[in-house]
């Protein structure tokens, strides 16, 4: 039997969470999955539904590793899929992405700095229960 983890990336744009994600051996789940490559900012709540939707079918259906995949820069985005890995019984970690790559979406430079800081402001902020990692390249997990 798979161990039951989820993985929870978080990271600006462009700090490499998905070039990771794509070399583990597991399910993911991302916002992005929704765009197919045509970003629009103003689908990014139906997105993020369909991911959320996503995540609870492969936890409540599977045992094995689940990541998910997205920016997740605030305690607010990471919380529902915290709490649901934890209320089926999934082992959680949370990885911090700190790289700085060209962004694959288009998203404009100030929004990307505006998350970069989000994300140094999360080590100060999540639950002291929550297992948060930096996350270097390189590293493997």
């Amino acid at each position: 039997m798979s161990q039951k983890k989820v993985t929870i990336l978080c990271g600006a744009s462009g700090s490499g969470k998905t070039t990771w994600a794509d070399k583990q051996y597991a399910f993911l789940v991302s916002a992005d999955k929704y765009f197919y490559g045509q970003f629009n900012a103003r689908e990014l709540p139906k997105a993020h539904a369909q991911c959320l939707r996503e995540f609870v079918n492969l936890i409540t259906t599977s045992h094995g590793h689940v990541i998910v995949d997205n920016t997740n820069t605030t305690i607010v985005e990471i919380a529902p899929y915290y709490a649901l890995a934890e209320a089926y019984g999934y082992e959680v970690e949370i990885l911090i992405f700190s790289g700085e790559y060209k962004n694959v979406h288009g998203v404009p430079e100030r929004t990307v700095v505006g998350m970069r800081d989000k994300v140094r402001k999360l080590y100060a902020l999540v639950p002291r229960r929550w297992r948060i990692t930096p996350h270097k390249i390189g590293d493997s997990i």
